[in-house]
């Protein structure tokens, strides 16, 4: 049994200040789970997390299934994957938000999940602004499946 499994959990966010009732910064988590051959996860927190627990999960039954959450200034995001079958490929990105929420869950071989949860830029490619509370959702059952969900801007659910 052969897995692969990349985790980058920088939590910048820590040196951030309290809130206003004098609570710290939370620890952002991480949580990985693979069964079968060939599996790859690939987790990235940048500056997750200020007073909010921000959370990545990756539960992979089955063989050949990838991936990849990118969670960067987020607070209180929530990004979760579940693939069971083989050769399934599924992607978060959430980028800028508070509140943010994505879930990616797949039963079945050869499926295609991809959520991105981005605010909206000016031109030269910054964000305009932080955007708050949006929730994507995409489930697949069967086989051969493609789903995407693109949220941009603010308050998007």
């Amino acid at each position: 049994m052969k897995t692969k499994l990349c985790l980058i959990a920088m939590a910048l966010a820590c040196g951030f200040a309290a809130s206003a009732f004098g609570a710290g910064p939370t620890i952002p988590t991480i949580d990985v789970y693979q069964t079968g051959s060939d599996n790859t996860a690939d987790v990235t927190q940048v500056k997750a997390n200020y007073n909010v627990t921000t959370t990545a999960t990756v539960t992979q039954t089955g063989d050949s299934n990838a991936a990849t959450v990118t969670q960067n200034y987020v607070n209180g995001a929530i990004a979760t994957i579940s693939s069971i079958g083989d050769s399934n490929t599924a992607t978060i990105d959430q980028h800028n938000f508070y509140s943010a929420h994505a879930t990616i869950d797949q039963n079945g071989n050869n499926n295609s999940g991809s959520i991105e949860q981005n605010p909206l830029s000016v031109g030269d490619g910054k964000p305009l602004q932080v955007a708050n509370v949006a929730t994507a959702s995409i489930t697949q059952h069967g086989d051969h499946g493609t789903a995407t969900i693109k949220q941009l801007g603010t308050n998007a659910w």
